[in-house]
């Protein structure tokens, strides 16, 4: 069963907004419709999908806007990833496959967050992705990531749901082979940390 609430906010003496909240059986909000008053009628204009793994935690978010129109639009999605259910990084992406900006976050000894760090625009993206290799894809036992422009520092290789499945670190090498013998078949996001930024790249185990 799917529970709702609402929440009415006054911006200002002119315009008024409204939320309204869909949870599922787990609690987690999975779509927030927003709405504003305009001419006297509260008129839907944006809403927000979420969607979590099996241990709850928040992996994608989806925003879609109506720009004034009657149609919605995807606009940013926003993709989470964890180790051991603690977030390490986020990636915004326009019209699904344009990354356009990477956040990394780190913690002290006790888990407690200190910082979110890292953005990249998207012509610097467009370059540092052509400078990164990965081969071969569709892969079986094992495949490779090079570059002639940076030092890779580690990898990361996560499942659709974003969770870190296989972690590599302290590399530091321009050239790294992976062992997914163990993975099974499906889809999987490549994230490779290097001296330019971070990059995911999409591989298929068969």
């Amino acid at each position: 069963m799917l529970l709702s609430s609402t929440d009415a906010l006054l911006i200002n003496d002119n315009v008024r907004y409204r939320d309204t909240l869909t949870y599922d059986v787990a609690n987690n909000v999975i779509k927030l419709d927003g709405y504003q008053q305009i001419n006297g009628n509260w008129t839907h204009v944006y809403y927000l999908d979420y969607e979590y793994d099996k241990d709850g935690n928040l992996t994608t978010r989806k925003n879609y806007n109506s720009f004034g129109c009657s149609t919605f639009e995807l606009g940013g999605i926003y993709k989470y990833f964890y180790n051991n259910n603690q977030l390490e990084s986020w990636e915004l992406y326009f019209n699904e496959t344009d990354l356009i900006e990477v956040g990394t976050v780190t913690y002290n000894a006790e888990g407690k967050k200190l910082e979110e760090l890292g953005t990249m625009g998207v012509s610097n993206q467009n370059l540092f992705v052509n400078s990164l290799r990965m081969f071969p894809n569709p892969a079986t036992d094992q495949f490779k990531i090079s570059t002639d422009k940076n030092i890779i520092t580690a990898i990361d290789i996560a499942d659709t749901t974003g969770k870190v499945i296989l972690k590599e670190t302290n590399l530091n090498k321009k050239e790294a082979n992976l062992n997914i013998a163990n993975l099974h078949s499906g889809v999987y996001y490549i994230r490779s940390t290097t001296t330019k930024g971070i990059n995911t790249q999409k591989l298929v185990v068969q």
